[in-house]
């Protein structure tokens, strides 16, 4: 992921408000906080250059893809993990959605046949308005798993969150809704496919760059320690591979600490220049 230089964001020569207050008399307050500024800098770099890096996903929304047909957008996906969603950026139904209803496919298939995708059901929040009775669904096509394949899903969670194995090279995801027009409806679902191939067809090993699977299947590297089991035996997610703490710093997550630490350094600043105005009025 692109790196923010916080180091430089924070550094004291960029804080213009400091060339102000310096010319104010505060340049020795300035330089005794110096040494704090730049080790908050410091503390952030590190923490950047040291996050676990992950393989950007492409991103693929549902509703998006609302067909009449009911026919599926097809794709021929890379190695690249590819996510799929419904109501990612908003769960309350566009009203379009509400009224007409929504029939969307999104069919993958592997640039090679000797590859195939592991499925891991993320998410799953999609009301059901009768009990037992999925009227908004998803539904998968071509996973190797009886419970899993050609099943209606609705409700809190998917009955499994780790990854499962396509028959072959393709897999097919819908999401079926009916019309309501005037009711208030949100849903929201995350499916994750990562392209794979067994280590067998390397003679045990995987391809040059490639990780193992317990299980045999060799994933790409990006996709270990995200916090998403992408291995059928949850062998990417280990706190022997990633640590007892796998968190990350987000470049939003970036940007909001910077923000915070320069609101801390400027209000310091204001009070010891307001501080230093009053004692010299009252010298005066």
């Amino acid at each position: 992921r692109t790196k923010i230089p916080v180091a430089v964001l924070l550094s004291p020569r960029h804080c213009l408000c400091v060339v102000a207050f310096a010319r104010r008399g505060v340049a020795r307050e300035w330089r005794k906080m110096t040494g704090t500024m730049r080790f908050g800098a410091v503390l952030l770099t590190v923490l950047v250059v040291s996050a676990p890096s992950t393989s950007s996903y492409v991103d693929y929304y549902l509703e998006d893809h609302c067909s009449p047909l009911g026919t599926p957008t097809r794709y021929e996906a890379s190695t690249a993990p590819q996510t799929i969603s419904f109501g990612a950026t908003n769960r309350v139904f566009r009203p379009e959605l509400r009224d007409e209803g929504c029939r969307a496919g999104l069919s993958f298939s592997t640039f090679n046949e000797s590859l195939g995708f592991l499925v891991t059901l993320v998410s799953l929040d999609v009301p059901q308005r009768e009990a037992g009775n999925c009227s908004d669904f998803v539904l998968l096509e071509g996973v190797n798993n009886d419970t899993l394949n050609q099943r209606r899903f609705c409700g809190r969670q998917f009955p499994r969150a780790r990854g499962v194995r396509t028959f072959g090279d393709s897999f097919t995801i819908w999401w079926f809704s009916e019309p309501l027009p005037g009711a208030k409806r949100t849903a929201s679902f995350k499916v994750v496919i990562v392209a794979y191939v067994n280590a067998s067809a390397f003679n045990g090993d995987c391809p040059y760059g490639w990780r193992q699977c317990g299980d045999g299947a060799c994933i790409e590297p990006g996709v270990w320690c995200d916090t998403i089991y992408n291995c059928g035996d949850g062998s990417d997610e280990t706190p022997e591979i990633c640590g007892a703490s796998s968190y990350r710093l987000t470049i939003p997550g970036i940007v909001i600490i910077a923000v915070v630490v320069a609101f801390a350094v400027i209000a310091i600043l204001l009070i010891i220049y307001v501080r230093r105005r009053r004692n010299a009025y009252r010298a005066a």
